[in-house]
């Protein structure tokens, strides 16, 4: 909790943006455009900058439309994650397109006001900085995107990879009962002597191990990005339902193309990166939309996975715990 709260000091919330995150520290450089246009997708000028990773015949690419260019070719979080931020921001664009025509419509809307309001001054009171106002389409779009990413990609990102790298405790223990020796300390000494003594014991050793492996693993009942499409709640999303039934489908088949492009850049050896001295590939960020399911009974609707790893794929349509 003390760790978290020092962290939360400087946590901003125009800083969770992928694009953003990655300007932050270095990671990328803002993409020069011909033109920015604030508004509905339909008028806004994009220039496409398409995806290097091979297709087979017949199958979509999905061509990165982001802010911003990555400085690193070999950074598996910043390359996929891109693509998963821009299949989010096309997809909440194209939604709230159907909805707001331009930018006095967003700032006219009370429920998105006041709820954009009661997020700053409820959920976040102690923190006055890094806000936006969403007075226009573009800001809108941004938020939901930033949300969204927050909730789906990034959580994906940092959460199911704990077990690989906490699965054996010594490469990542969950405490250490000395410090880090100094280098004078080391003397005419073992190195191992003090890793023993600094280690944890098993059973702290094998909490770490079980804690890591729950973590890291999905519900049986996990939704997935793409997985699932919008409930009719409301009248005003009834009278567009084909509209938006049509555009998240568009939104999953980007999502599918993009897990065909994670596995293409997986199969290139000289991305040291997306596979390092343990020769794991780095797939936290398949959309895994594809997944299949297989009947486990002759009972009607008993349905579960094929596959089963507890480097389990896929990036779950929210936050579950």
């Amino acid at each position: 909790m003390e760790l978290s709260s020092h962290l939360y000091k400087e946590w901003r919330f125009d800083k969770q943006a992928l694009p953003e995150d990655l300007l932050e520290r270095g990671m990328a450089k803002p993409r020069v455009r011909d033109e920015v246009v604030s508004g509905p997708m339909e008028h806004v000028e994009r220039d496409k900058s398409s995806n290097k990773a091979a297709t087979g015949a017949g199958q979509k690419m999905f061509e990165v439309d982001a802010e911003v260019e990555l400085v690193l070719e070999d950074y598996p979080y910043a390359k996929d994650g891109i693509e998963i931020w821009t299949a989010i921001e096309t997809w909440v664009t194209e939604y709230c397109n159907i909805f707001y025509h331009n930018d006095n419509d967003v700032k006219e809307d009370e429920e998105i006001q006041e709820w954009w309001n009661e997020i700053q001054t409820e959920g976040h009171a102690d923190r006055k900085e890094g806000w936006y106002d969403i007075n226009t389409f573009e800001s809108l779009v941004k938020a939901l995107t930033t949300l969204i990413w927050i909730t789906s990609g990034l959580h994906a990102a940092v959460n199911f990879g704990q077990y690989g790298y906490g699965g054996w405790p010594p490469n990542r223990p969950m405490l250490l009962r000395k410090f880090l020796p100094k280098e004078e300390e080391m003397e005419g000494k073992h190195i191992m002597k003090f890793v023993e003594e600094m280690l944890p014991d098993k059973f702290q050793m094998k909490l770490a191990i079980a804690v890591m492996d729950l973590l890291s693993r999905h519900t049986s009942d996990e939704v997935y990005l793409g997985q699932t499409s919008p409930q009719k709640e409301r009248p005003f999303i009834e009278d567009h339902e084909s509209i938006i039934q049509k555009k998240f489908q568009e939104f999953r088949e980007n999502l599918e193309a993009i897990e065909r492009n994670i596995k293409e850049r997986n199969k290139e050896y000289l991305l040291m990166n997306r596979w390092g001295y343990a020769k794991i590939p780095y797939k936290l960020l398949y959309p895994d939309t594809s997944k299949s399911m297989r009947p486990i009974s002759k009972e009607k609707g008993k349905y579960h996975p094929e596959k089963t790893d507890i480097n389990e794929r896929g990036i779950p349509n929210s936050i579950s715990i």
